[in-house]
């Protein structure tokens, strides 16, 4: 019996009246055979007939009559064998719970996977290759709409995306300079973050975007403290958004943490996710199907290095904040996370007595390297990745900084580590290539990019798609703005209907502004 058990605290509570009630069944033939205290106290009086007698405090301990007396029989058992629920007693009710251990966020009755595995795998205890979309299910139909429909692991069997002509929209307002943080379809709208300064003062931002580019929500202001803040990396879970991004209200930048519902309204407030001195900067966030994983650049041992933690799906912190690179005689910056089918790919650029260089590591779930971390630039120089799962790969796309050609270059990578498709030139251009964005597709992937080919006094962006390994173009490139001065910075993600929504930052209007556009799905044969 614990210290405290329920037998003792049972005993207290029903002795008293179970003797009167025990006199009384003696004196007419009771069926017990138990001798009831004289007033001496000699021998014990019962204090139980039945196990229903012993009411322990803790609804989650058995305690059972036994020759007259209630005993502490230890706890309840609530193991159903099931290893996909979470089980527990109630011990306010005294009744068992087998809650799933999975989540159906988009209520589609499909469940994510448990981490580290992938939809479907035994042990998985969820079967929904997306379940930030109820349109993703096993079984579904497949259709024209940005979405695995059937989770065949393709998205959009055959179709393509291709600019609409029409006008890019200004998101941001009187912001200058404003850049973009992040854009996710929420169901009911685009939603854009971004950062941008008002009187010397940066902040971050959120708006809401329709899908054919109109504002759905004014722009609000996210972080509401007299601080600087920049970023705006997003996740959408399949009913609401994470936002992380980097904050001074502590004195020096550390990362902080929100969620928003669909429609952008904050849920609860900020989350500090890092406690170190110096800076904590330029996060990157994910949604695994169930937490969401931040990454950002440190440097409280002196140089930049990666570090991570995950965060519940209601804002909690889990675990430690997690170093993931360690090299002391570089400074690791820009990272890029993306979730895949059994952890956790992360991208950043290494410098490295003033040479730059693109590396990739696998993690598992819980951060850990799964193998060594590996150069993918392959000797050539390379900054600012961009990084995506892809089926059975990751995907990593990054442009060359100095060297001809100043192209987008890309690899592949398998979740051990591996090269599936050595570095390569993406683009083709007399001139410069950046500021790459990724698009997973399964068996293909969409490329968005600015070039400034056309000497159109700056920047523009452009579309491509390309196989499911980077390893060949699937067929012309696009020209998705058309506008003087620079379109670069693109962040995309799949919106309703095969929309592919583009967020930028542009200066067309004088100084930099955060706009919108976007790319309709074009059906296969």
């Amino acid at each position: 019996m614990r210290p405290g058990g329920a037998a003792g605290r049972s005993a207290g509570r029903v002795a008293s009246g179970f003797a009167a009630l025990a006199l009384g069944a003696l004196g007419c033939g009771a069926r017990t055979g138990l001798v009831v205290a004289d007033d001496a106290g000699t021998p014990d009086a019962p204090v139980c007939l039945i196990d229903a007698d012993c009411v322990g405090a803790d609804l989650c301990e058995v305690v059972r009559c036994d020759a007259g007396k209630c005993v502490d029989a230890g706890p309840l058992g609530c193991d159903d064998a099931d290893p996909c629920t979470a089980d527990a007693c109630d011990a306010t009710k005294g009744g068992c719970t087998h809650a799933p251990v999975t989540l159906d966020l988009d209520r589609d009755g499909h469940r994510a996977p448990l981490p580290g595995h992938a939809a479907g795998d035994t042990g998985a205890c969820g079967d929904d290759c997306d379940d930030t979309n109820a349109g993703a299910l096993p079984g579904g139909r497949e259709s024209c709409d940005g979405v695995d429909n059937d989770c065949n692991g393709v998205v959009d069997d055959g179709a393509r995306y291709e600019p609409t002509g029409a006008d890019a929209l200004r998101v941001s307002s009187d912001l200058s300079p404003a850049s973009p943080g992040g854009v996710a379809w929420t169901g009911t709208s685009y939603v854009a973050t971004y950062s941008g300064e008002v009187a010397g003062k940066s902040g971050v931002y959120t708006s809401g975007l329709t899908s054919d580019g109109a504002i759905a929500r004014a722009e609000a202001k996210l972080t509401l403290v007299p601080s600087d803040a920049s970023g705006g990396s997003t996740a959408w879970t399949g009913d609401r958004l994470g936002v992380a991004w980097s904050d001074r209200r502590d004195a020096n930048y550390e990362i902080y943490f929100a969620t928003l519902a669909p429609d952008g309204q904050k849920l609860a407030a900020d989350v500090r996710v890092t406690r170190a001195p110096g800076f904590s900067i330029n996060p990157s966030l994910v949604w695994t199907g169930n937490e969401f994983v931040v990454a950002w650049e440190d440097d409280r041992a002196g140089n930049f290095q990666i570090w991570g933690r995950r965060i519940a799906l209601d804002g909690s912190l889990l675990g430690s904040e997690t170093q993931a690179t360690r090299l002391s005689a570089s400074q690791d910056e820009s990272p890029v996370l993306a979730a895949g089918a059994h952890g956790l790919g992360l991208a950043w650029t290494r410098v490295v007595a003033g040479q730059t260089s693109v590396w990739f590591a696998s993690l598992d779930p819980l951060l850990k390297e799964r193998a060594s971390a590996l150069e993918v630039t392959s000797g050539l120089q390379g900054a600012f990745p961009t990084i995506a799962w892809n089926r059975d790969a990751y995907l990593v796309a990054w442009y060359e900084t100095d060297l001809a050609p100043r192209a987008v270059y890309g690899a592949a990578l398998s979740e051990d580590g591996a090269r599936v498709t050595a570095a390569r030139a993406l683009t083709d251009s007399p001139r410069h290539s950046r500021y790459p964005a990724l698009l997973p597709l399964g068996d293909r992937a969409l490329l968005v990019w600015s070039d400034d080919k056309d000497a159109n006094q700056g920047y523009e962006l452009y579309s491509k798609m390309l196989d499911g390994h980077l390893a060949s173009a699937l067929g012309p490139e696009s020209r998705i703005t058309r506008a003087t001065g620079d379109s670069v910075m693109p962040y995309a993600a799949f919106g309703p209907a095969g929309d592919v929504g583009v967020l930028f930052r542009d200066d067309r209007a004088g100084g930099p502004e955060v706009y919108f556009s976007h790319l309709a799905c074009q059906a296969g044969p």
